[in-house]
């Protein structure tokens, strides 16, 4: 049975693989196409607020695979589809075969789960091993002083890698001592072992830590040169919570209306609460509830409560908490006697994805930003030698140069001659963000270009400009 859903979750990550890439995507693929491996980690990840192992991976994966929009999305498959056997492995061993299958069904159809998992960045990898993590920390706990040195082994490997993917799951890590240190503080040989396992973690992170202190140096800059940026990568409100619950529902969809959207997030938000609360109170009985539970609520609540004062609470950041979620959902449906219950909590779940996916798939405004329509759409159509490309910061022209055949060039904001063109092109892309005085706009405007017209490519606006 595990096998066909391994099926159904790769067919349903090949729909629609093809999107164009977003801006991020390019940046990433562009970096590990032109930088040397060394130079990619020492000087590239510093900027990019990120630990460098995906970009490591990719860097060896696309110098065998190429890095067309399919190419360089397929290693997000493959971590996708390993956290669905991991996934199905972690649940068969500690709750039972019912519910991984029924876990593993809805994770494989999880229309967040598959966005992720066709999109060229860490969050796929950074999920795959943090439900390896989950898997020996759980290994270690359940065997005590019985625990074989392989379970530590796995654990340090996966944790290690996982710290080395991306920054939010360090709460994770965070949550696993706060759950295990108070059930072993008087067991010397357990503290021991842990200890030990936690010394190997950190002696494995220390050649990364300069970096990160420039990371968080630059991180500082960035925030205090675009405040508006705080509210992009993740600042708490008190409508956070509640979304990133709807996000893990339905994915990347969504309602244009507020209102509407809120009320329609209403009943999903109380069916979690409802199927996590009939867990809960299963776990009086069944000590790994609690520990499953705890983990997902402190991953969450510990960075909810810091993005008050640090921006870092984005909802596709907890991708990796996906698979704990769907094991306290399907609790339910597999551990009740009602027959009623059971299956229509089960058609609710999976109506929600399906529903979702098939909203996404047809509803090309939940894609990815074009890059592709609008890079095409301007070199097709301009004919103007003495034309140009602008962008409001030099920082987001990665999407133009992954598709650009340098038909028309890009031209500097800074260093524009106006004698120099006859037509711009202008990106107004985050413009709010990184140039909120408009400034790019007024300069073209006072150097006697007009605008000629406006297009949109699902998210990329762009302004044509002519004297």
């Amino acid at each position: 049975m595990v096998y066909l859903i391994l099926l159904l979750g790769l067919i349903v990550r090949l729909i629609n693989i093809n999107q164009s890439l977003w801006l991020d995507e390019a940046i990433n693929v562009l970096a590990v196409r032109d930088f040397k491996l060394f130079d990619l980690i020492t000087i590239y990840s510093p900027g990019d607020f990120h630990p460098p192992l995906y970009h490591v991976i990719l860097w060896f994966w696309i110098r065998l695979f190429g890095t067309n929009e399919i190419s360089v999305r397929l290693l997000s498959v493959v971590f996708g589809l390993g956290t669905l056997w991991v996934c199905y492995l972690l649940i068969k061993k500690f709750f039972s075969e019912k519910q991984a299958i029924l876990s593993t069904i809805l994770l494989a159809t999880s229309p967040l789960h598959i966005y992720y998992s066709q999109e060229a960045r860490m969050y796929m990898e950074t999920a795959f091993f943090a439900i390896v993590s989950v898997y020996f920390f759980l290994n270690v706990i359940s065997e005590g002083k019985k625990c074989n040195l392989g379970s530590y082994i796995g654990f340090i490997i996966s944790t290690t890698l996982l710290l080395y993917s991306e920054y939010v799951p360090y709460f994770l890590v965070l949550s696993q001592n706060l759950i295990y240190l108070p059930l072993i503080y008087t067991h010397k040989r357990l503290m021991r072992k842990w200890l030990l396992s936690l010394s190997f973690i950190l002696l494995m992170l220390i050649p990364w830590l300069p970096y990160l202190w420039l990371q968080l140096n630059i991180a500082i800059g960035v925030a205090r040169s675009y405040p508006l940026w705080n509210s992009v990568v993740g600042q708490a409100s008190w409508k956070t919570v509640p979304l990133l619950i709807t996000k893990f529902l339905i994915g990347h969809i969504t309602i244009q209306d507020k209102l509407i959207y809120g009320i329609t997030t209403i009943p999903l938000i109380l069916l979690v609460g409802i199927l996590s609360l009939n867990y809960w109170k299963a776990g009086k009985d069944n000590w790994i509830n609690k520990v499953v539970i705890k983990l997902l609520i402190y991953t969450i609540l510990i960075p909810y409560l810091i993005s008050f004062f640090i921006s870092i609470f984005a909802y596709f950041r907890f991708i990796f908490l996906l698979p704990l979620f769907y094991l306290i959902l399907s609790y339910s449906p597999v551990s009740y006697k009602g027959y009623f219950y059971r299956y229509s909590v089960t058609f609710i779940l999976l109506v929600i994805n399906i529903i979702s996916l098939l909203a996404f798939n047809y509803n090309h405004t939940f894609w990815r930003e074009d890059w592709r329509g609008a890079v095409s759409f301007i070199e097709e159509n301009e004919r103007n030698k003495q034309s140009g490309v602008m962008f409001v910061n030099s920082a987001q022209e990665a999407g133009y140069l992954y598709y650009s055949k340098n038909k028309v060039p890009l031209v500097s904001a800074i260093n524009f001659r106006p004698e120099a063109y006859e037509n711009i092109w202008l990106f107004r892309y985050v413009q709010e963000i990184f140039d909120p005085g408009d400034s790019i706009r007024h300069n073209l405007e006072e150097a006697g270009f007009h605008k000629r017209n406006e297009y949109e490519f699902n998210g990329i606006i762009v302004w044509k400009y002519s004297k």
